[in-house]
């Protein structure tokens, strides 16, 4: 083999080592890191997936909250998970918040994830209804559920939800929207963005999945009567104040970011069709 071949093997051989390399560096930063400042070191993700073909008159995507539950956990009909993520732009997520989401479908539900999207966003307001955010679905969304692939479509945005404490809320079937300005205004010297931010991403998922008994009635006690929908253990992602502006001074060392037992009880149940 002459020299020019195998140098440009091993050029070729470091570029990739240096590629795994810089990922790990990127996640150890995002770990440590002490500033609070949305979309830093995001590495870039899995290649996109081909477009699949627009939503249709009755994509399940446009079914209830929770109604996409089923189909999220069990093995059939969708064995593959496209997560989608659009933003405004400087707001894109941190990749703690991005690995967090892929390995509880890795982990929970057994399936191959691909993240797409990184659309900008270019609709900003200072206060977003209901309707606000089915229409910025609809203007920037370019996957859905079809197939043998399920889709997640979260949204990073600015200003505040109507309900103006709320750091994050869950839509229809497959759709959530974080509130980077809102979750900025809940960190705290002890509680740093990164941190808030994965876990109104996590809690927001969790409520795509039907937690807690959304479509649903656990055989366990776990559910916040004050708080319909979230648990009643502040030690679990579902807690409600997970995705309240005073996350900081109700949950002073930082918001869980993992499921308690109570809610991979159910998360089984419904994956097992129990539920």
């Amino acid at each position: 083999m002459g020299r020019a071949k195998i140098l440009l093997i091993l050029t070729m051989l470091v570029l990739a080592s240096g590629c795994v390399t810089q990922l790990e560096q990127t996640n150890q930063q995002n770990t440590s890191t002490q500033t609070n400042t949305p979309g830093q070191n995001v590495p870039p993700g899995p290649e996109t997936p081909p477009l699949p073909p627009p939503a249709q008159p009755n994509s399940p995507d446009k079914g209830a909250l929770g109604s996409l539950n089923h189909g999220y956990l069990r093995a059939e009909p969708y064995k593959n998970i496209i997560i989608e993520i659009d933003y405004i732009s400087g707001y894109e997520p941190t990749s703690a918040t991005k690995s967090a989401l892929s390995d509880f479908f890795q982990n929970v539900a057994g399936k191959s994830v691909t993240f797409a999207g990184g659309n900008m966003i270019a609709t900003t307001k200072s206060v977003y209804t209901v309707s606000d955010l089915v229409a910025t679905e609809k203007a920037n969304r370019r996957y859905y559920t079809t197939g043998d692939t399920a889709v997640v479509y979260m949204m990073f945005l600015n200003g505040q939800y109507e309900s103006a404490g709320a750091l994050g809320v869950a839509f229809k079937a497959s759709t959530a929207a974080l509130f980077v300005e809102r979750i900025n205004d809940a960190t705290s010297a002890l509680v740093l963005y990164a941190q808030i931010e994965k876990a109104v991403a996590v809690h927001e998922l969790g409520h795509l999945m039907g937690l807690v008994n959304i479509n649903y009635a656990s055989e366990r006690s776990h559910e916040d009567p004050q708080h319909k929908g979230h648990s009643s253990n502040q030690d679990s992602v579902m807690f409600w104040a997970v995705e309240d502006v005073t996350i900081n001074t109700i949950l002073n060392f930082g918001p869980p970011s993992e499921f308690d037992s109570d809610d991979l009880f159910d998360l089984q149940k419904i994956k097992d069709g129990v539920y």
